[in-house]
């Protein structure tokens, strides 16, 4: 598979080994940088690789669940990437999550979360009934998501990432492993696609992110000019107020409030296509939610959703006409 896909990030999970003989693997991954945390025992594990020559990799936060690094790139974007082994026992779940959402709210860069939640998210994504559990772990799963803000990038392939039993009595099989990104990587990176591969001896099916992060045209600059949208959004009275130099000339205040009003621009109102592709992605992830398992706060959100739509698409219409 590495050979054939040849990742920018090779993610390994579960990989039951640990000490002399996992440099041993580790030196043959054709990969100079590696992050682990070995496995406790047979148990656990997690690994993260890269060449050092296409990233700088700045590791944040590691435990026995998650490695989360800071990634670097001459002309892209900086972001983050977080590699998951959900633990099996559910009650250290909770651990994971609280460490996930805490780094939610202080970074508003791209972020990608991916690997093995040992969760799901639905009904539907597993072969066999739900019990009255499950139905409450999946609440509760969709319930972090939100709370993180996060969508899942979805998948083309197989329905299910994990199998086990050979028969048709014992044959079991989930949707355990997916990807799960922020509003900034759905901005940078929209056309993030998520494959699930053959499996190949294990339990489990490899999963594939593709991404390509936008280049930023180099044209001429646009020529600064005063956008009827911003008359639509809430805070420009009270920016223009606060930002107008009062005791100064008019040239000068002018010239001033001129660069004040390019920088909101940049920073507050932000691109309007931009926005509009984020809440059509959020609204396809809630659409699909919905359509697999009814829940009054998913329908609550469409909503919300649907009216931060309408008032983009009202600047949009602005913008062009």
């Amino acid at each position: 598979m590495r050979d054939v896909h040849k990742p920018d990030f090779l993610i390994i999970l579960e990989s039951q080994i640990s000490g002399d003989k996992a440099n041993t693997v580790c030196s043959k991954l054709g990969y100079d940088e590696i992050i682990r945390v070995d496995a406790d025992g047979r148990s656990g594990g997690i690994w993260l690789a890269w060449k050092s020559a296409d990233f700088r990799v700045t590791p944040l936060n590691a435990s026995k669940q998650h490695i989360t690094v800071k990634v670097e790139k001459v002309g892209q974007e900086e972001w983050i990437l977080s590699s998951i082994y959900g633990s099996p026992k559910y009650k250290y779940h909770n651990l994971l999550w609280e460490q996930l959402i805490g780094f939610s709210k202080v970074w508003n860069g791209p972020w990608i979360i991916i690997g093995d939640f040992n969760a799901i998210s639905s009904p539907t994504e597993k072969n066999s009934a739900c019990s009255a559990r499950d139905f409450r772990r999946c609440k509760k799963f969709l319930g972090w998501m939100n709370e993180a803000c996060l969508t899942d990038l979805g998948f083309s392939g197989p329905r299910y990432t994990w199998f086990r039993g050979d028969t048709n009595s014992t044959h079991k099989a989930s949707r355990l492993d997916r990807a799960l990104c922020n509003d900034s990587w759905i901005s940078a990176v929209p056309n993030t696609v998520v494959q699930h591969l053959p499996k190949i001896h294990s339990d489990h099916l490899p999963i594939l992110a593709t991404y390509s992060f936008q280049q930023v045209a180099n044209g001429d600059a646009k020529p600064f000019r005063f956008e009827a949208a911003w008359l639509l959004h809430p805070q420009f009275n009270k920016f223009m107020e606060d930002s107008w130099l009062k005791d100064s000339n008019f040239c000068n205040s002018l010239n001033e409030m001129t660069g004040r009003l390019k920088d909101w621009h940049r920073d507050v109102f932000g691109s309007t296509f931009r926005q509009k592709r984020r809440l059509l992605a959020r609204l396809q992830g809630v659409n699909t939610r919905l359509a697999d398992s009814f829940r009054p706060s998913l329908l609550k959100l469409q909503i919300k959703l649907e009216k931060e739509l309408d008032v983009i698409i009202s600047q949009e219409e602005v913008l062009w006409y």
